[in-house]
């Protein structure tokens, strides 16, 4: 019988190792890593990898977790940051594949370690002193060197004791690992204990304090209090108390610069070693003079007053006052200060001195107001130039007004009968007219006072004619050429023409240079063309200023000359 051996050529054709697939891919152009250093590392450690078809490559990882940044050095080159990541192999990939390492990178989390202790660092001698450590991001295996002056004590805990420490000893304690890939990145150092030790007395314990300043001060002052100590011992602790209530530090002085009349300073001392016995110290009582009062002023009128009129500044205390007005002495030790001379630009203010005479010498102690200045208002000007009819027949309703300023009230009052309907107080009035002539007046008023008057006269045009200050009387009054006068030039007969909107009452007036009335006539209209003749015979040679008044049509005007 024959027998064959089957070899496996399967396994012999297709395994290959990670060295093996990487030597395939260079020959190919696909990237290829020969070495990485270092081998261990946290976060931010820069790892440099060499191989080969590293161009353009375009993602580098440690495990599971990216490379926090990586740079392409050359072809066969990379470093690479690592960022949180985890233990594992290094993965790089490139546009022609990817290659990960046969070895495995560790990635290890740095630990930390703070040493505590019982008493602190102030301690009786013989005191027995207990360390405890306490450790962040716990590593596996951890091994604590316990080290005293430098060389090792303790054991291999996260507690120590030691009753035997000295003046200026030191403790520390050291972390590292028992073993494993992170051995190098784990050992750490703790933070450091040095000791004052005090040595032990049975001396009896006192202490006395006293103020540097004396126990009569000026309020404000900075009072220092020491506090002198005996048999204290070198961990002696003070507690300050003013009134019974904790204040300061624990420290043998103690300032204070908020102390009030009466108050009380006192301290306690514990006394360090070697029992913790405590003595209160003498009290120390405080005379303190008030000098610094809260101190403002206010004025009346508050913001603003009228030219000529008193502001009165008043303070809210009372000690010594000194009123100063643009920086020179005015007014009375008192609480108030009037003024009526005031402008724009002066300021008031005022200065407080304690009534201590113990104090107020003390430049510092001097309280100095807010300052107040004062917008200075003025009574309005005149009112402007009246509008509105200058004639009326009986009963007749009329509206009149000025130009409006603001701020400003205005008051009218009308002579002759007359009725304001509305618009008192504002720059214009509706009215009604009685049977006789009057005069229109307004003034404008503020809270400073009031101006003076604008005026205008209005005539009455009745059954007897024209009354009151004749509106003819005027030169100013404009032409119109509706109005024609002829011959003109004329010497015994002038003819006057003039339309009118509707048949009503007239009244033509003539006046010479001189605005002397030569002449009135009145009569009444007809609707359309009327024509008056005037006897010149007896007018002087000269100019002449013929005006007709109507309801209808106000005022129109005509020159006049006489001749030869």
């Amino acid at each position: 019988m024959k027998f064959y051996l089957v070899v496996p050529l399967i396994a012999v054709t297709f395994l290959k190792t990670h060295a093996q697939n990487n030597l395939s891919k260079a020959a190919a152009g696909a990237p290829a890593i020969t070495s990485f250093s270092p081998k261990v590392g946290v976060t931010g450690t820069i790892v440099t990898i060499n191989g080969s078809g590293f161009t353009g490559a375009t993602a580098v990882s440690f495990g599971a977790a990216a490379a926090g940044s990586f740079t392409i050095v050359s072809a066969s080159k990379i470093t690479a940051v690592t960022g949180n990541g985890s233990t594992g192999r290094i993965t790089i990939a490139t546009p022609n594949g990817s290659v990960t390492t046969d070895t495995i990178f560790n990635f290890c989390v740095a630990p930390s370690i703070t040493i505590h202790s019982n008493t602190g660092s102030s301690i009786c001698a013989g005191t027995k002193v207990t360390f405890t450590a306490g450790v962040v991001n716990s590593i596996p295996l951890p091994i604590f060197h316990w080290k005293k002056n430098g060389v090792g004590v303790g054991i291999n805990s996260a507690v120590y004791v030691d009753s035997t420490l000295a003046t200026g000893d030191t403790v520390i304690c050291q972390l590292t690992t028992n073993g494993g890939p992170c051995i190098a990145v784990n050992t750490v150092n703790s933070n450091k204990f040095i000791f004052n030790v005090a040595a032990n007395s049975t001396a009896a314990t006192a202490v006395v304090i006293a103020a540097g300043t004396g126990t009569e001060v000026c309020q404000g002052t900075n009072v220092k209090f020491t506090a002198t100590p005996v048999n204290g011992g070198a961990a002696a602790v003070y507690h300050w108390s003013r009134n019974g209530a904790n204040v300061g530090t624990n420290s043998s002085t103690y300032i204070d610069s908020l102390a009030a009349n009466n108050d009380s300073v006192s301290v306690s001392l514990t006394s360090g070693c070697p029992a913790k016995k405590t003595v209160v110290s003498n009290i120390v009582g405080l005379t303190v003079d008030s000098i610094k009062p809260i101190v403002s002023i206010t004025s009346n009128p508050d913001s603003a007053v009228c030219k000529g009129h008193t502001a009165t500044f008043t303070a809210s205390v009372k000690p010594s006052f000194q009123w100063f007005k643009n920086g020179e002495v005015v007014g009375t030790n008192s609480n108030k200060y009037a003024d009526r001379t005031l402008t724009a630009t002066d300021v008031v203010e005022c200065h407080v001195i304690s009534a201590s005479a113990g104090c107020n010498n003390v430049t510092s102690n001097i309280l100095n107001s807010n300052q107040l200045k004062l917008k200075i208002n003025l009574p309005p000007a005149r009112p402007s130039a009246i509008t509105g009819p200058t004639i009326h027949s009986n009963i007749e309703f009329a509206t009149y007004s000025v130009v409006e300023v603001p701020g400003v009230t205005y008051i009218w009052s009308i002579t002759g009968g007359a009725l304001i309907n509305s618009g008192q107080g504002s720059n214009t009035i509706n009215m009604q007219w009685g049977g006789s002539a009057g005069v229109v007046s307004v003034v404008a008023a503020n809270g400073c006072g009031s101006s003076a008057p604008s005026t205008l006269a209005v005539a009455f045009l009745g059954e007897g004619g024209l009354t009151g200050t004749p509106p003819g009387a005027d030169k100013n009054v404009i032409e119109k050429n509706d109005v024609q006068l002829y011959p003109n030039p004329a010497r015994s007969i002038a003819t006057l023409q003039f339309t009118s909107k509707k048949a009503g009452k007239y009244m033509v007036t003539v006046i010479d240079e001189n605005n002397n009335v030569i002449e009135m006539k009145s009569g009444v209209s007809v609707q359309g063309t009327n024509t008056l003749k005037l006897n010149t015979s007896q007018y002087a040679r000269g100019m002449y200023f013929v005006t007709i008044t109507d309801k209808e049509n106000g005022q129109r005007r005509k020159e006049l000359v006489i001749g030869e």
